[in-house]
């Protein structure tokens, strides 16, 4: 750890063979300015493993690692090193990319803006990673990000027909939804469609997630119909609990009112 030259030639080596992106972010918190300029170097990298620890080494908030606190603050010193994967041939290398800018734009939604701006159509590689990377701000419904892809918020649609088969139900049985989308705008649109479960937590509060259904084309004053279901079962990552649960349908970023259902244990 304190012999810095060493170390760089030792996690060169290593990630070659294993991951090493949570034991390295004791050096970037360290050494942050040499770790970063490392970082810039290893893009060139012909082993790709070194290339997505280029990325991956430094996200912001890679899961189950140290948050790296300053990096979370001022993202900008990870900028250059993204710029120079955007075309990177490994997807390995491109998911990484990804799941760094999505890490970046929950604390910096603006930056993320201003970085699809730049990137959008250079290849299709980088197309490829900036919606990836862009998931939070279209969940969030990020008028911008929107708009960039494609769909707007201030389309005129309907939504219609929106049902539960079962408004109380258990934990093995699946919530089966159905519900329509018009559009009542003039032309042919997108449609970016998701659905929010509100979940029931522990201490009887309520937990919001979204999901994506479909994103297409809806010819103009046309009607496209939607069928669903969704499962509660138990996952490493959520926990189910017994109670009144919503679930509301989202257009282009625009929710609707929810339905409510009972989930019995």
């Amino acid at each position: 750890m304190d012999d810095l030259k060493t170390s760089l030639s030792a996690i060169e080596h290593i990630t070659q063979f294993v991951s090493f992106e949570f034991a390295g972010r004791a050096f970037i918190i360290r050494y942050p300015k040499e770790m970063m300029q490392q970082m810039v170097k290893w893009t060139k990298h012909n082993h790709e493993n070194v290339r997505r620890y280029a990325s991956e080494g430094c996200r912001p908030r890679l899961p189950w690692g140290t948050k790296l606190v300053a990096l979370v603050y001022d993202p900008s010193p990870c900028i250059p090193v993204l710029e120079k994967l955007m075309d990177d041939p490994s997807l390995y290398v491109r998911k990484s990319v990804a799941n760094h800018l999505n890490d970046i734009s929950k604390d910096h939604p603006k930056l993320v803006v201003e970085y699809i701006i730049k990137w959008k159509d250079t290849s299709e590689n980088a197309n490829w990673i900036l919606r990836h990377g862009a998931r939070t701000l279209l969940k969030n419904g990020n008028h911008e990000v929107l708009h960039i892809f494609g769909t707007s918020r201030n389309l005129a649609y309907n939504i219609e027909n929106f049902y539960l088969e079962h408004n109380q139900l258990t934990q093995n049985d699946p919530l089966a939804f159905s519900f329509s989308v018009t559009n009542l705008s003039e032309n042919e649109a997108m449609f970016r469609v998701e659905y929010n479960i509100w979940y029931v937590k522990s201490g009887g509060q309520h937990s919001k997630k979204i999901f994506k259904i479909a994103e297409k084309p809806i010819l103009s004053h046309s009607k496209q119909e939607f069928k669903k279901q969704h499962r509660f079962q138990d996952l490493t990552t959520r926990r189910h609990y017994a109670g009144i649960h919503k679930i509301s349908i989202v257009v282009n970023g625009n929710e609707s009112e929810p339905l409510a259902f009972e989930l019995k244990m």
